[in-house]
């Protein structure tokens, strides 16, 4: 629980920022719409076969430091089930975490991110195996990495593809999601 407060005491304060005066050295600059597809690795393969979903992020500079921010997102994923007990996967991410982005000259920009968050696994069907459906909810901390490739049309719009990683901590059976992302940034 007191993780959770922390994420959410971080994002609200970074999200505050687009209040405060100019001379505050985070800057809210963007913000991120994009849709989600993934697929399971390891022992969570054997369950999962693909999830697809929707986010949104806000993006901060930290103007001191060229090129560098973090940002603040919430996605949402339908995870589609290999097993007959379990009838669908619904995950809701908070991810907060820090930017670079590597500007080629050209309208091509790359943006590595690091993020960390927590998740809510919400499934449906027969979890216990018992004959009987029933909803199950969990929650994990989760390690995210992604690339993002941006193409700029003007200063305000770039659509962008980013192959990423999400990483669940568990602490018995953690878990790893390969995906990809294609979303559009709007610079504020």
């Amino acid at each position: 629980m007191k993780k959770l407060l922390t994420i959410m005491t971080i994002v609200f304060l970074t999200t505050a920022t687009m209040s405060w005066a100019n001379g505050f050295p985070i800057q809210y600059s963007s913000i991120d719409a994009e849709l989600k597809n993934d697929y399971a690795i390891g022992a969570l393969g054997d369950y999962y076969l693909t999830g697809i979903g929707i986010g949104i992020q806000a993006n901060f500079d930290i103007t001191p430091i060229n090129n560098l921010g973090i940002f603040g997102g919430i996605d949402y994923s339908y995870g589609i089930s290999k097993t007959v007990w379990v009838d669908s996967f619904h995950d809701l991410s908070l991810t907060t975490g820090i930017s670079y982005n590597f500007e080629t000259g050209s309208p091509v920009s790359i943006i590595p991110e690091l993020g960390y968050g927590i998740c809510i696994h919400l499934l449906q069907g027969d979890i216990d195996r018992d004959g009987n459906d029933s909803t199950s909810i969990y929650l994990d901390q989760m390690l995210t990495f992604s690339i993002k490739a941006a193409y700029s049309f003007n200063e305000k719009i770039s659509i962008y593809f980013s192959p990423d990683v999400k990483y669940y901590i568990e602490s018995e059976n953690n878990a790893i999601l390969l995906g990809y992302n294609l979303g559009v940034r709007i610079n504020l």
